[in-house]
């Protein structure tokens, strides 16, 4: 018998969930077995050179998407009649916007890497990378909504194909800096190509582009690019500025440190994953059941998985990446309370998403970013990558503090509107395909 009302939401959440955190952790550790290789064969500035290489071309990457991508999972599961067309119109949107950004981008490059040969080689192919990312994003996050089985299996790709890539050349003796971004940029396309594949299945790769679905595509992308501009200084600024004003070496064991407070991210977004579209499809007739429990579950897991790992880095460190890491092992005590306002924050702007209050999320990142900005510029020069270390864990708990005041406020507002106007229902605890 099928569960209806709040209770089959839940339980139909928690399935989903399950299976997305099975997905997002076997991802991590394959990128987190990827990075241990890689700093072990390159060391803390060859490290330091993949981190700045990555950090800039994500920049890219939600720049030039203008945040369509969540626009494109948002309509897909409001208005499922009109999915295709959405994804096609989404990704004409991507590349008109995205294709200017990755030109001036190329342009760029050389400056960016200071004119480092290995470096620039670097920026200008992970940059070029871009174009088959762009011509993916579409009907990769349409799938979120559509299908979050075949979303999950699309995003494990890349993780998997660059482990396996990045394991044969260190088996052959042959894992260099140039062979890595090679590895990762043929991965992205890879992951492009099937995420198209899958997308077709669903019946999401045929659509047409319509004018008249532009405007809310940019509506939404819009709020979204005003959250993720600002969520992108909040979380690679604080590299991107090592990176020019600290050592390569510094940057190295920052890197390391990130990776490791980052370990809980893939279990906790699961959640946030799997609400996002949910809480799309059933936003007017919302009671706050699954967004509260959404929330603290996230708390739960977050907390249960990075104080362990605070705790046993100091051995675990040295142990795992080598003695030359070790000065690491203090910027992870000071970035894991941070980190778990990380990982809850983004659960709490998928939910958010899906009451479509993006402008909300954005003013919380906004002030972030300003703090991040602030601090970086006073605490760097002194102290480097621990000063960037304390900017970061500020700026993240000051936007959880703000996520959870905007949200306690959205369900407040959305239990009176159901007491007094129910509005539209659908089929409550529906299943994702």
């Amino acid at each position: 018998m099928r569960l209806v009302g709040p209770i089959g939401q839940l339980v139909a959440l928690s399935r989903s969930v399950h299976r997305t955190v099975g997905f997002n952790v076997a991802g991590a550790a394959m990128s987190s077995t990827a990075g241990l290789i890689i700093a072990r064969a390159l060391g803390p500035v060859g490290r330091g050179e993949y981190a700045a290489t990555v950090s800039w071309f994500w920049v890219l990457l939600i720049v030039g998407e203008v945040g369509l991508t969540a626009s494109a999972c948002y309509y897909v599961a409001a208005d499922e009649r009109r999915a295709s067309d959405y994804v096609a119109t989404a990704r004409s949107l991507i590349l008109a916007f995205g294709g200017p950004t990755m030109i001036l981008a190329l342009a760029l490059a050389p400056e960016l890497a200071q004119h480092k040969g290995d470096l620039t080689f670097a920026y200008l192919a992970m940059f070029a990378t871009a174009l088959p990312s762009f011509l993916g994003a579409a009907f990769t996050f349409g799938l979120q909504a559509a299908s979050i089985n075949d979303w999950n299996v699309v995003r494990l790709s890349q993780p998997l194909a660059f482990l396996t890539s990045v394991g044969a050349m260190y088996a052959a003796d042959d894992l260099t800096f140039r062979h890595v971004v090679l590895a990762w940029a043929a991965c992205i396309c890879f992951q492009s190509g099937l995420g198209y594949l899958y997308a077709r299945r669903r019946g999401l790769a045929h659509g047409r582009v319509s004018p008249e679905l532009r405007r809310p595509l940019l509506r939404y992308g819009g709020g979204q690019l005003a959250t993720t501009i600002p969520l992108t200084i909040n979380m690679q600024v604080d590299q991107i500025v090592l990176s020019l004003a600290a050592s390569l070496g510094d940057l190295g064991q920052y890197a390391v440190a990130v990776s490791l407070t980052g370990l809980a991210l893939p279990a906790v977004t699961a959640i946030g994953n799997v609400a996002f579209p949910k809480v799309a499809r059933h936003s007017s007739s919302s009671r706050g059941e699954l967004e509260r429990r959404a929330t603290i579950g996230a708390y739960l897991l977050a907390a249960s998985i990075i104080i362990p790992v605070a705790l046993t880095s100091i051995w675990a460190v040295p142990w795992l990446f080598g003695q030359s890491y070790r000065p690491a092992v203090q910027m992870v005590w000071i970035l894991a309370p941070g980190a778990i306002c990380f990982a809850v924050n983004a659960v709490i702007s998928d939910v958010l998403r899906g009451h479509n209050h993006v402008a909300s999320i954005a003013r919380a990142q906004i002030a972030g970013a300003v703090v991040t900005i602030l601090l970086l510029a006073l605490l760097v020069p002194a102290l480097a990558a621990r000063g960037a270390a304390i900017a970061s864990t500020a700026s993240y708990a000051l936007v959880n503090v703000m996520l959870v005041r905007e949200l306690r406020r959205v369900l407040s507002s959305a239990e009176i509107r159901g007491s007094v106007a129910p509005g539209r229902r659908e089929e409550d605890g529906r299943a994702d395909s």
